[in-house]
């Protein structure tokens, strides 16, 4: 099964600030094929940077983004570093983002609504631009980083399915999603399973893809948050969960037990968890519920990225509420943070 998606191909040798320039005002364009795949829109930009930041004892950077989405930062958790790279262009909208496991590589999802595509820029070694046509919710590159797993809506059913694409040729293939609509997909570290909720009858529930198989298998028959992580030793798996109080707390299942425990217990709403690389922290989107004089739960500036210890001790707020911050996940140092990213 090929993919159905439209293809641009854009030419051109420009530096990274540019190239994003030049795509939001639209470039020239043919339609082409590669293989027995359909291909997006590439232009590759071969990088001539160098330099990247030493950052001893951390366990990698948490990725985040404000509320209107102008800026992504990167922030050391324990030594308290921090990086900002600016989002100029008004007409693109900030998806997601993710990281290579070696840190070589940094992609993020630039949603144009007006154009109708979403622009993939993968900074790092070589730097490339991928336009695939319509909207994308999340993205994660494979433990190898040949591959990256997207969540991309399908017009037909208008539910979100799962796809994969060739890093170096932008190739798209369809995967198996089941019946229900896909959230953001994750890696299991040998790279041969994808876990991923999938939404069906208003309820989350999380599933697992063996690569080559026809169907996902269910892993959690119960209602589960937007989005689950794996273990970086591969036998775990992180997600929240509503418990029997009301609030969202996060939960680890063994996937060899199948058994599952709650690690958190604090009165913060908690989604999008992720491990970091070496798997001794984690990160949370957290929501503050805060009274008002009519005692009545208030939503302004109440959301920020947490983070804990791996068994969910210590949980501590790192960014500030009045940003709003959402999460983006976790990467490791390298050439991608010398490019277009400035220390602050």
């Amino acid at each position: 099964m090929t993919s159905s998606v439209p293809v641009r191909r854009l030419a051109g040798a420009l530096l990274l600030i540019g190239v994003i320039l030049a795509l939001a005002c639209g470039g020239g364009s043919e339609d082409g094929a590669n293989g027995d795949e359909e291909a997006v829109a590439l232009l590759y930009v071969p990088s001539v940077s160098v330099n990247q930041p030493e950052i001893p004892g951390s366990p990698g950077l948490v990725l985040y983004v404000g509320a209107f989405a102008s800026a992504i930062y990167a922030a050391d958790p324990i030594g308290g570093r921090r990086w900002q790279m600016p989002m100029s262009d008004a007409t693109q909208y900030l998806k997601a983002a993710d990281c290579t496991h070696d840190g070589g590589s940094f992609a993020y999802l630039l949603e144009d609504f007006s154009a109708g595509v979403t622009r993939m820029v993968i900074t790092g070694a070589a730097s490339r631009v991928f336009e695939i046509e319509g909207s994308l919710q999340g993205l994660a590159w494979s433990p190898d980083g040949s591959q990256i797993a997207l969540s991309k809506f399908n017009s037909d059913d208008r539910q979100y399915r799962l796809w994969l694409l060739d890093a170096s040729s932008g190739g798209l293939t369809p995967l198996p999603s089941g019946a229900g609509s896909a959230g953001v997909p994750t890696w299991s570290p040998d790279g041969k399973y994808l876990a991923f909720t999938s939404r069906e009858d208003n309820n989350n529930r999380l599933h697992v893809l063996e690569l080559g198989m026809n169907s996902p298998q269910m892993v959690v028959d119960r209602p589960v948050g937007i989005s689950v992580d794996w273990s970086p030793d591969g036998r775990k798996l992180i997600f929240s969960a509503q418990t029997d109080d009301g609030a969202l707390q996060l939960y680890v299942i063994d996937l060899e037990e199948r058994s599952q425990s709650e690690i958190t217990a604090s009165l913060t709403l908690k989604t999008l968890p992720r491990w970091s690389a070496d798997g001794s922290m984690v990160a949370y989107v957290g929501e503050v519920l805060e009274l008002t004089v009519a005692h009545y739960a208030a939503r302004t500036h109440n959301t920020g990225v947490w983070i804990a210890d791996a068994d969910g001790n210590d949980e501590r707020l790192l960014t500030d509420l009045n940003l709003d911050a959402w999460l983006l996940g976790w990467c490791l140092p390298g050439q991608w943070l010398d490019q277009g990213w400035t220390e602050v």
